[in-house]
């Protein structure tokens, strides 16, 4: 098996903490520094060094904060967009979604409209 970490707690994180004398799997770690002038220039790991996922996707780092849907310069300008008031339109479209979290995060509640041809997200509460 071959992979890049992602959450903490998952199957390749369990595999990497077994005993030696247990784990059936041979265990070789091989962050950025093993590619440099080889499968990398030090060029294109500077250019790498700017991707907020750089420590998990060339670092062996457990991080699973940022997911893979959206992009972090989207979620920034949505965030920054969000500043603008949007009243309350019960004749606009709503939608109500959930994530139960199953343990690995807070269960979580948002509750959005259409208006404008954009979503305006109104309540986004974790419980």
């Amino acid at each position: 098996m071959v992979s890049t970490p992602y959450a903490p707690n998952g199957l390749f994180e369990r595999i990497e903490h077994e005993l030696e004398e247990t784990c059936v799997y041979k265990r070789i770690f091989l962050d950025h520094t093993y590619g440099i002038d080889r499968i990398y220039t030090k060029e294109e790991i500077d250019k790498a060094k700017q991707s907020p996922s750089f420590e998990r996707e060339y670092n062996l780092k457990y991080l699973g904060k940022i997911g893979n849907i959206f992009h972090t310069k989207d979620i920034d300008a949505a965030l920054e967009r969000s500043q603008t008031v949007v009243t309350p339109n019960r004749m606009s479209p709503h939608s109500m979604g959930i994530d139960p979290g199953w343990g690995s995060s807070p269960f979580g509640i948002v509750i959005t409209q259409w208006t404008d041809d954009q979503i305006h997200v109104f309540i986004c509460r974790r419980v």
